[in-house]
């Protein structure tokens, strides 16, 4: 809706000041002998709140045609064909306003309408509809700017929210202790694995605080985190845990938040894997479809589950900054197989540019 239609306010002052514009038009048509001053505010005062109207369906016009899609000619071939139907309708108002008097036995027309008058009349009206066409497209860009302006705050604020919510999701207790436990337990009977496990453990750390100071990083990036984070739960979940991981070669570059992929994975283990006596395969596939890249997550679960669906702080977390990053160009959804769950994630492809 137009903002003006919007605020009774901003609608009152805006009619307000056509009415006044509407004197001088009035006087206008006294000083060239073309009406009386009754006659004269009794065309002008319904015409110019007509118009006052008429050139606020600019705004859509301009809405209409967005700035990505704009070329000069569609601009000037839009604009101007705007501007020539309004001011033709409104000169076709004015006419039959103007004509309908004698009509009602009031002996002759409010003003005289020659050919001169009607081409004034018209240039007007056309002139005044292409200014409105050039000011809602400034009041337009303007809003863009602000809503971008705020969307940016948002997601810087977000992001920070998101970064304190990784910390806390990833430094988790039971993940941690889990994972020290099963460093112990390995020291005496394999140090080798133990001392294996201890660095993915401070790999995944360290590149989960390198990442949590970024906005955007490559899926191959994503993937490496992803890879140390499975290579200590492997080790937890010993046999139960198999992976597989499908990563299309155009995928890798793709350009995504961080931590996208590691909560999708860490809800199949903690909701399908871990429930499953003996275990499974957690498979994780990416690829772009059309300019769009699509990232799958499947693994098993009891076939017995009346319901399955994705749940924990990680996952909202990741849709609200999916809202903030993409607006409604992500989305997420999921579905179930027989004794599968699959959770899939779609971004836009856009590609680093870093060579």
């Amino acid at each position: 809706m137009h903002p003006f239609l919007s605020d009774n306010r901003k609608l009152f002052r805006y009619m307000l000041a056509w009415l006044t514009a509407s004197l001088p038009a009035a006087a206008a048509l006294h000083w060239s002998g073309r009406a009386g001053w009754p006659q004269g505010l009794l065309f002008a005062l319904p015409l110019c709140l007509v118009l006052g109207f008429s050139v606020l369906s600019a705004y859509y016009v301009c809405r209409a045609l967005p700035y990505a899609q704009r070329r000069l000619a569609r601009v000037v071939g839009l604009f101007g064909a705007a501007s020539l139907v309004s001011a033709g309708a409104w000169l076709l108002l004015a006419l039959a306003w103007n004509g309908i008097w004698p009509l009602l036995d009031a002996g002759q027309p409010l003003v005289r309408l020659d050919d001169d008058a009607q081409g004034v009349l018209f240039i007007a009206a056309a002139c005044l509809y292409l200014l409105s066409l050039l000011a809602h497209d400034v009041l337009i860009a303007f809003d863009n700017a602000r809503d971008a302006t705020e969307r940016a705050a948002a997601m810087r604020a977000l992001a920070r929210e998101a970064e304190l919510q990784m910390l806390r999701s990833q430094v988790d207790p039971h993940f941690l202790f889990n994972s020290l436990n099963s460093i112990c337990a390995l020291i005496d009977l394999a140090p080798a694995d133990a001392r294996a496990m201890t660095i993915d453990l401070a790999e995944f750390f360290r590149r989960t605080l390198a990442l949590s100071a970024r906005t955007e990083i490559t899926l191959a990036e994503e993937v490496a985190l992803c890879e140390h984070y499975l290579a200590i739960e492997k080790r937890r979940f010993g046999a139960k845990l198999a992976v597989e991981l499908q990563i299309e070669a155009e995928a890798r570059p793709c350009l995504l938040p961080p931590m996208c992929l590691q909560p999708l994975i860490e809800n199949a283990l903690k909701h399908g894997i871990r429930h499953l006596d003996a275990g499974g395969m957690v498979s994780v596939r990416a690829a772009v479809r059309d300019g769009w890249l699509h990232l799958t997550v499947a693994n098993p679960i009891d076939e017995l589950a009346v319901s399955a669906g994705p749940g924990g702080v990680g996952l909202k977390n990741l849709r609200e900054r999916l809202g903030v990053f993409y607006d409604t160009r992500a989305r997420i959804r999921w579905w179930r197989e027989a004794a599968s769950f699959h959770i899939e994630l779609t971004l836009p492809g856009l590609e680093s540019r870093e060579p």
